[in-house]
């Protein structure tokens, strides 16, 4: 990579791929520019393993179905 642009739309791309949201005609474009190119390669890695960690260290907080129900009703209200 070698302007900030280039960067940001990597980033951008990057995100969108890992939280499932890079449209399927993208993915392999994208894919391939991690392939081919080493700074991707890396910046994509430490990302992936970053959210991994995440992943795999916290513990989502059990709420009761009455508390989902009484927050979806105050958003109602709103």
């Amino acid at each position: 990579m070698n302007n900030l642009d280039a960067f940001q739309e990597f980033h951008e791309k990057m995100n969108m791929y890992l939280d499932n949201a890079l449209p399927k005609e993208d993915e392999q474009a994208f894919l391939n520019q991690v392939h081919d190119d080493p700074d991707c390669s890396r910046l994509y890695a430490s990302e992936k393993n970053f959210r991994d960690l995440i992943r795999n260290n916290i513990q989502r907080t059990h709420v009761s179905p009455h508390l989902i129900q009484n927050i979806k009703n105050k958003i109602r209200v709103l």
